[in-house]
């Protein structure tokens, strides 16, 4: 069982834009500054799979 908090931030209890945002490489610990930043790097990312810059090199395993 992971510790309290282990995929979360602590919440600080006056501020519900403060309270269950995931751990993330960026540090963003509110809702506010976290959802639009995800939203950005998603389409960026999916500009660049359509552009098709997905992995290379990559080889299935074969059974």
């Amino acid at each position: 069982m992971p510790p309290a908090h282990g995929y979360t931030y602590p919440n600080v209890s006056d501020d519900p834009d403060q309270t269950d945002v995931l751990r993330n490489r960026l540090g963003l610990r509110r809702h506010s500054e976290l959802h639009p930043e995800e939203y950005r790097r998603t389409s960026h990312r999916i500009l660049e799979i359509r552009m098709g810059l997905g992995p290379s090199g990559l080889s299935m395993p074969t059974t």
